[in-house]
């Protein structure tokens, strides 16, 4: 016999109906057991990142105020940054500091975030073309980075709120030498606008360890004397030296006043730094977090003690390619 539409529609849902029914039944017998699955095991994924910050994406910007070979925007980081403020802001994004992110970051709280365009700035090494504009018969006037940061905080309304940070080289002598080798002995490697910095509150102070292990310095502080590559901070001893020692010199010179925040040299990321040392000896060396020059945008899954950041002149190299880089991700 074969059954017409009508009584295969009918039968199917006589059956759907005795199936909601075993499972309301079940329901109600066992209503204190799902309760408790519930709150024990999909309760804590709803309360954690994964979930609600899973969307949230914040790319970090690195430039290097010392990159100023000529007006052009691949040759200068000032004329780059300037151009690429002029983007981000068309495109609706607002600067936030690295400090205000990585608070978020450690108290779950990136969803905050959540459907906003937001981005971070970040500057290293620390010369005084940072905070001090600059004029000369090479390149005539060129502004500081924290004069371009107030010109784009008072055009987007923006005030009384750092937008970025200056990770700085701490050891005076390192920095004396770098001034020699680097700018043509200028002595525009100085400590003494990291107060006005900090008071000024747009730009924040940040870490970038003793001496940067940099290859032109005649000596680091390292045991092994490796130049040039961080990550032979490989050891206690080592790490102390460049980090321990940064965060005191720092910290005494801004009573303190500093973000906490690292930046390694050369991007260079020891295994011993991120599993061992930052995790475990907070309490002397003070870093709330570490940055990478990983290309990759800040997410609830990032490292603590690696977080990534765009590169001006490596991830990307016109305002335009800025543009496509953070829209794609």
């Amino acid at each position: 016999m074969i059954l017409s539409a009508p009584v295969l529609t009918f039968a199917s849902a006589i059956f759907l109906l005795n199936r909601l029914s075993s499972v309301s039944r079940f329901l109600r017998q066992y209503r204190h057991e799902v309760i408790w699955i519930l709150y024990n095991f999909v309760e804590p994924l709803l309360r954690n990142r994964v979930f609600f910050s899973k969307a949230v994406k914040i790319p970090v910007l690195c430039y290097h105020s010392l990159h100023a070979r000529d007006n052009s925007y691949t040759g200068n980081d000032h004329i780059a940054m300037q151009s690429d403020l002029a983007s981000v802001r068309s495109l609706g994004y607002r600067l936030i500091s690295l400090s205000a992110i990585v608070d978020s970051f450690l108290t779950d709280k990136l969803k905050r975030y959540q459907g906003e365009r937001v981005l971070g700035m970040s500057f290293d090494d620390g010369p005084d073309y940072d905070w001090h504009d600059y004029e000369g018969d090479d390149l005539g006037f060129m502004p500081s980075f924290h004069t371009i940061l107030k010109a784009h905080g008072e055009m987007a309304f923006e005030f009384n709120k750092p937008f970025s940070t200056s990770f700085v080289i701490a050891s005076p002598k390192a920095r004396q030498e770098l001034d020699k080798s680097c700018i043509a002995g200028r002595n525009q490697w100085q400590d003494l606008w990291w107060r006005q910095c900090v008071e000024t509150n747009i730009i924040e102070i940040g870490n970038h360890s003793w001496d940067h292990v940099h290859e032109s310095l005649s000596s680091v502080a390292l045991e092994s004397q490796i130049k040039g590559s961080f990550f032979a901070v490989n050891n206690l001893e080592n790490a102390r030296l460049q980090i321990k020692q940064a965060h005191e010199y720092i910290s005494r010179h801004l009573s303190g006043e500093y973000s906490h925040l690292f930046a390694y040299p050369y991007g260079h990321v020891s295994d011993y730094l991120r599993d061992e040392y930052f995790p475990n000896y907070q309490n002397e060396h003070w870093q709330r977090a570490a940055f990478t020059t990983e290309s990759a945008p800040i997410t609830f899954g990032a490292n603590r003690w690696a977080l990534p950041r765009f590169v001006c002149g490596q991830h990307w190299k016109s305002s335009e390619e800025l543009v496509k880089l953070i829209q794609s991700l």
